[in-house]
């Protein structure tokens, strides 16, 4: 409702479109479409800060700072999405996310013909995790799923293996021996930026501190789970990830 708003109260004529597409096993695209002021490259980043506005200029002939962006950001993001804004200057503005929801009926759910639930299967994933014991569980836990895990037990090793190999999604542990988790994605972060390539992250922590969890959001993760993994807890953020391959490897 907040981007929606958002995309009435930047548009002065032609229109704003909502659509939302559900797509295999329980992921659904939002999608908010507006020919409103648009919004140039460079301050696409900005609009999800506290109190930011692209242009300060906009925020007496349109009314408001369009704050609540950067709430809506951390709410797609806590639930395993990520928001992204095509946009151009003077051409409007596109706001989307894919979430996975929950199926209504189990019953239908389990009914369903195999082909239904491979999108959610076969990902790349790179385990960042140093404790034998959650390194076994999340494996099985994964592999079980369908997936391919590949494990390093060190922040280091995991920036090693981005270096090397391409990746769906990324499971790192916060505290780990060489080079923490916050620090590795921080470095995975650098290694990506300029590029289109942006690795989905997930944060991996027996702390329920909300500042470990702010360290990790503001490092460039983009989930943050608490320990013991379980894997209807990675749900959603395994669903995100598929959202964010490209159509050719959506359909492997």
């Amino acid at each position: 409702m907040n981007l929606v708003g958002n995309a009435i109260k930047f548009t002065d004529s032609d229109r704003v479109e909502l659509r939302v597409v559900a797509q295999d096993a329980g992921l659904v695209r939002f999608e908010v479409q507006d020919t409103g002021i648009g919004i140039s490259p460079s301050k696409q980043e900005v609009i999800f800060e506290a109190f930011r506005q692209a242009d300060g200029s906009t925020t007496r002939p349109f009314g408001g700072t369009g704050l609540g962006l950067e709430i809506s950001k951390r709410l797609i993001e806590l639930i395993g999405g990520r928001i992204e804004v095509p946009s151009e200057l003077g051409l409007g503005s596109q706001f989307q996310f894919a979430i996975l929801l929950p199926t209504t009926n189990p019953v239908e759910a389990i009914n369903q013909p195999p082909a239904a639930t491979l999108t959610l299967r076969n990902l790349k994933i790179l385990l960042a995790e140093d404790n034998r014991v959650n390194q076994v569980v999340a494996i099985k836990l994964l592999e079980r799923d369908g997936h391919s895990v590949s494990l390093v037990a060190d922040g280091a090793l995991a920036v090693e293996a981005i270096l090397s190999s391409q990746f769906d999604l990324i499971l790192m542990d916060v505290h780990m021996p060489v080079l923490d988790g916050i620090a590795a994605a921080l470095r995975i972060r650098g290694i990506e930026a300029g590029s289109s390539r942006r690795t989905p992250i997930v944060a991996l922590s027996a702390g329920v501190l909300n500042e470990e969890r702010r360290r990790c959001l503001q490092a460039g993760m983009d989930v943050f789970l608490g320990k013991p993994l379980r894997l209807d807890a990675l749900r959603n953020p395994l669903g995100a990830a598929m959202a964010l391959r490209s159509p050719a490897s959506n359909q492997n």
